[in-house]
């Protein structure tokens, strides 16, 4: 079990919402749109953020390998 402070993972919802909100108006699609899903049960807390912006540069991927299974 891991245990946060309530106000540091708001705060990191926050900047992640904020930078998919960026990533989403300045992107080529002609609306932008940022999904939030949620799921949480006794076993732990899954949190995805996802937005319709162009995406990270293929020069960068690399830094983001594995992050999604942390």
């Amino acid at each position: 079990m891991v245990r946060v402070d309530p106000v540091q993972l708001e705060h990191a919802l926050m900047n992640l919402l904020n930078t998919a909100t960026e990533a989403a108006l300045t992107g080529t699609a002609a609306q932008a749109h940022v999904w939030l899903h949620g799921d949480g049960s006794s076993s732990g807390l899954h949190i995805a953020v996802r937005d319709n912006g162009d995406g990270i540069a293929v020069e960068h991927t690399k830094r983001f390998s594995g992050l999604s299974s942390l």
